[in-house]
């Protein structure tokens, strides 16, 4: 019997040490992925962290959320369901997944699946906005516009926090809902079809007082007012009116998880092609994290989303102002970059490093608060991977770090791919920049760049020689996120159109860091994206926009300053307010052409974008190719339609 139960443990120990070779000596596996099962493996998670990471348990264990790249095959659906996975949204060469950790290693072996990827959740990237865009001369139809437009039976679909469907802004004359979905993604009570989780509620749902659905407190009614401001009526008060104030509503109340973005949109365009409607979905979020290029997988699947008649429009982010980026240069050198965790709330602080050319090592070191060498990792070469160390100096730990440098040959790019993360171990240890400066070191030859992803960090601008060590600063370049990267996706960028307001108190609110009104946003994301094209698209007004506030975000408690006068309307800013302006044209637009293609629909924003001492030459990678104008790609479009052979 001991001898039985001796050869059992190490059968067991065997497995497990299998499990672990498939998995983190592949290169069919994400670099995310090996960093996660790494993380899992230090078992220092807390419940927060679990649902900050995605990550859900069930009766069949600890679920983890994955986009696949496939190889063509009808039977891949069926055999990740024996695993007892389920499989969300199935587009092109990818789908989204939910895969029990322990059946991982079965899941990478199967001939059918290319490539398994994993994503942290994204996160939330007009009585004045409106006018400035001329959507009002659009509402009013104005000559040469043979009728007014205001996107009616047209589909707009959001993917947000939640909406509050009680306000008159998103109801009918007669009280009904303009509402005709809403999909809560954060509680399973009836699964919409197609999908296994989360609960549907209709518009009759809606009428009769069945749905429970809530923009609670959590991000503000974010999407309550990114919803305002792409279709609301202005019921309410009779100003504050969206861009499209009679288009049709589909609303997706996400947890920011990567798959449920992308299912939202599936779940969008599904019924809006059931209904024979043309949609376009908003989505005023994003995350630092890929290869900034579109061709991440979540990218490529919400790319494979779009089609004539389904358009996708995507905030550029709001890192304009932060360094997120770095990039190194190395022809047979050495060259480093700080970074700091900006918060010790947040468990962990990640950078993603992309780079062709020869190979090049990475390794990880710290600086005191005196900018003095505490010490370093060892040197990382391509296909490489050290995992569980403590980063301690003088009798202090700092963090437990993981570098995974083992994709040598990214399928989708051909670009090595190396993640770099840090954990404080719960809090115990202070990895912030109270207590140290993070280092990112880099030795080779080759052209590197690197994002800190996840809200939790940034690269410092130190430069100059230390310690032997040749810095360069960080900078707020290449930072339009993803998915606003993709070609297929409309990025959006934002401009000032107001830095005052009076609040529900008559207190009178001015920003004191704001750019001039018609100058950019100092927060809009600018490209290039990694590979060298133009992002963002076009901007559109995204400072102090006034637009719906919803009931239960507890504003009036938390944000009393940025109340209106009447309490139904809220002050935000964000380029998540200028997406929605331009989800918002695109409804009217569709109203004038059905038919239109992603790729059309593009070009005309772009080719009727307006340009002002502000923007300067266009396009550029600020402002894209200027300033959205309603008014002018209506009219565009209506001269199109008449004539199609109108030189474009």
């Amino acid at each position: 019997y001991r001898m039985m139960f001796f050869l059992f443990i190490v059968f067991l120990l065997c497995s497990k040490m299998l499990f672990a070779a498939t998995l983190f000596d592949t290169q069919k596996v994400s670099p995310y992925v090996k960093i996660l099962l790494n993380r899992l493996e230090q078992k220092n998670l807390t419940s927060t962290d679990y649902k900050e990471m995605g990550l859900k348990k069930s009766a069949a264990g600890l679920e983890i959320p994955l986009i696949l790249g496939k190889n063509t095959s009808e039977s891949l659906r069926r055999k990740i369901q024996m695993l007892g996975g389920d499989v969300g949204t199935e587009s092109g060469r990818f789908m989204t997944v939910y895969v029990p950790e322990d059946r991982l290693n079965e899941l990478v072996r199967l001939d059918e699946v290319k490539y398994v990827s994993y994503f942290l959740p994204a996160h939330p990237a007009l009585n004045v906005s409106v006018p400035v865009i001329q959507a009002n001369r659009v509402h009013e139809g104005r000559t040469p516009l043979s009728r007014p437009f205001k996107g009616k039976n047209i589909v707009i679909g959001i993917i947000d926090s939640g909406v509050d469907y009680s306000s008159s802004d998103f109801r009918n004359p007669d009280g009904s809902t303009r509402i005709l979905y809403i999909w809560d993604q954060t509680t399973s009570v009836k699964t919409p079809a197609h999908f296994n989780y989360g609960t549907e509620w209709t518009s009759s749902d809606i009428n009769s007082g069945r749905c429970t659905e809530i923009d609670g407190p959590k991000n503000s009614g974010h999407g309550t007012h990114v919803t305002g401001i792409a279709a609301g009526n202005g019921a309410p008060e009779g100003k504050y009116i969206g861009v499209a104030p009679e288009a049709d509503i589909i609303f997706v109340k996400t947890d920011f998880d990567f798959n449920h973005i992308i299912d939202g949109a599936a779940y969008v365009f599904r019924h809006a092609e059931d209904l024979k409607k043309p949609s376009v979905v908003n989505l005023s979020l994003g995350t630092q994290q890929g290869p900034h290029d579109g061709t991440s997988p979540a990218a490529q699947l919400l790319a494979a989303e779009v089609n004539r008649g389904k358009i996708i429009v995507a905030a550029a982010s709001n890192e304009g102002n932060v360094n997120v980026h770095t990039r190194l240069a190395l022809s047979n050198e050495t060259k480093a970059t700080g970074f700091v965790a900006d918060s010790n709330d947040k468990h962990a602080v990640n950078v993603d490093v992309w780079y062709s050319g020869g190979a090049i090592d990475i390794a990880l070191a710290g600086l005191d608060t005196g900018l003095n060498l505490l010490g370093s990792s060892a040197w990382v070469r391509p296909g490489n991977r050290i995992s569980d160390k403590t980063f301690s100096a003088n009798g202090k730990s700092y963090g437990i770090y993981a570098i995974d440098a083992t994709e040598t040959k990214n399928p989708y790019n051909g670009l090595h791919h190396a993640v770099i993360e840090i954990t404080n171990n719960k809090g115990a240890y202070d990895f912030t920049s109270a207590a140290i400066t993070w280092v990112l070191k880099a030795r080779g030859t080759g052209t590197l760049h690197a994002w800190v992803y996840g809200e939790n960090g940034e690269f410092g601008d130190f430069t100059g020689t230390r310690d032997g060590l040749n810095f360069v600063g960080g900078n707020n370049r290449y930072s339009i996120g993803m998915p606003a990267t993709s070609p297929a996706i409309i990025a959006v960028g934002a401009f000032v159109t107001k830095t005052e307001w009076i609040n529900y108190k008559e207190q009178t609110y001015r920003l004191s860091t704001s750019n001039a009104v018609g100058d950019l946003s100092k927060f809009s994301s600018i490209g290039p994206t990694r590979d060298g094209r133009i992002k963002p698209d076009i901007t559109a007004p995204g400072q102090v926009i006034a637009s719906a506030m919803s009931a239960n975000a507890d504003d009036l408690q938390k944000r009393p300053e940025w109340v209106l006068p009447g309490e139904n309307y809220i002050i935000m800013q964000g380029t998540s307010m200028a997406s929605p302006h331009v989800a918002g044209t695109v409804a009217l637009m569709f109203e004038e052409n059905s038919d239109l293609t992603p790729d059309l629909a593009m070009q005309y924003l772009k080719q009727t974008a307006t340009f002002d001492h502000y923007t300067g030459s266009v396009p550029n990678n600020r402002w894209g190719y200027g300033k959205l104008n309603a008014f002018n790609v209506m009219v565009f479009l209506a001269k199109n339609k008449l004539n199609p052979k109108i030189k474009t």
